[in-house]
């Protein structure tokens, strides 16, 4: 069962932020208190994780592993709005991160082809968007890839596992997906005074989604 009480702190801290940093119209500007906030939620999805009990071994790598995601994630939180340009190793902590949560969705049984294929679909169409936009094109497209394969793991793990915790982990991953485009496309296209809103509440909302991922004992994957 979801322990949906503790949610409630992780809307509080969310809320948080956007009033501390102007999060509504505005990214948050470069500074240490712009970190403290910004990390909070995240930092809340790692108490929900933490919280979790673990019945089965499955669970306790999964647990283990989303956890060390949500570290990361509040590493690369933290360097992103930093004082200093630390956008690459704020970059390289995601990018850890979204390898922890593959490996907690697992990477097999691969899933039906229809699904895997839906997200080549819009991985394709997500790179000839940002393609020409792009500065630095292989390394951004490798961790949108890697961003997209997640998601896709995370989708076929509610497929086999039908549950709520499983479906709060798929919703998470789509919503990583969504968040990085956004992003992307603020950094790379054209600004939108609606993106730092957009970003973040998705982005907290994919976090969560993960996170609850750990709420449940989920039963091992079958192979077919």
């Amino acid at each position: 069962m979801l322990p949906l009480w503790k949610l409630l702190g992780f809307v509080l801290y969310v809320a948080l932020f956007f009033f501390a940093c102007n999060g509504f119209y505005a990214w948050p500007e470069k500074s240490v208190s712009s970190a403290f906030f910004k990390v909070l939620p995240v930092a809340h999805c790692l108490f929900i994780a933490l919280s979790s009990q673990s019945a089965s071994a499955e669970h306790r790598t999964l647990r283990r592993s989303i956890s060390l995601g949500l570290l990361f994630s509040m590493a690369g939180d933290a360097l992103l709005v930093s004082p200093e340009d630390y956008r690459l190793p704020g970059g390289v902590c995601f990018a850890v991160a979204h390898l922890l949560y593959l490996r907690a969705f697992g990477r097999r049984p691969l899933g039906g082809i229809p699904v895997l294929l839906s997200f080549l679909i819009i991985f394709a169409f997500v790179s000839l968007y940002l393609w020409r936009h792009l500065t630095d094109g292989v390394s951004m497209l490798a961790y949108l890839l890697l961003v997209h394969v997640m998601a896709w793991r995370a989708t076929v793990n509610f497929m086999l596992n039908k549950s709520l915790s499983s479906l709060c982990a798929c919703l998470g991953g789509i919503l990583f997906v969504a968040s990085d485009v956004i992003l992307f496309s603020e950094w790379f296209v054209a600004e939108h005074p609606a993106s730092p809103m957009l970003v973040m509440v998705t982005y907290y909302l994919a976090q969560a989604g993960i996170a609850m991922a750990t709420t449940t004992d989920v039963p091992k994957m079958k192979v077919y």
